[in-house]
């Protein structure tokens, strides 16, 4: 009787013993970074003459972690542009059906849409990828026209509006 009550407790220690290392290997061992998630425009770059329209879409892509709204500001050069985005005639909405979007173009001459785009209450979070708006351009003159997103400016919240890091 001693001797099984040794082997059990023999057996017992062993299986604790390698679960534990089985942990401790899974905490130490490298993990795959998680992709950054990316907030642009497709087409990353196009050729345009002077006086040419075109249009691009504002995406997000490989975010994992869920959210329920965001805000952003667009700048653009003015001088050779002139830049405007709509979120409402999307095929497949990012946030589906039920969100509000806003683009406020600035009233001087800075280039800057001041944007955010929010799920109604009661939505579900998202997360991943996909088009959150449609943009238009008009070339003004020739030269290189950087259209891009203040990263400072660049603020996802969560469900209860809090700020998600």
């Amino acid at each position: 009787m001693k001797n099984s009550s040794i082997r059990i407790i023999f057996l017992i220690s062993l299986i604790l013993i390698f679960s534990c290392q089985n942990y401790i290997d899974y905490i130490n061992e490298p993990h795959q970074n998680q992709p950054d998630p990316k907030i642009g425009f497709t087409p990353e770059s196009i050729t345009l003459l002077s006086e040419d329209s075109l249009n691009l879409n504002l995406y997000i892509s490989e975010l994992e972690s869920a959210f329920f709204g965001v805000s952003f500001q667009i700048v653009y050069d003015t001088s050779l542009i002139e830049l405007s985005c709509d979120a409402n005639e999307l095929s497949y909405p990012f946030f589906g059906e039920n969100f509000l979007a806003t683009f406020i173009k600035s009233n001087d001459n800075h280039g800057a849409i001041y944007s955010s785009l929010v799920l109604t209450n009661g939505q579900d979070q998202v997360s991943g990828s996909g088009i959150i708006a449609k943009c238009g351009a008009i070339t003004k003159t020739s030269g290189t026209a950087l259209i891009s997103i203040r990263p400072e400016s660049l603020y996802f919240i969560d469900s209860y509006g809090n700020e998600l890091i």
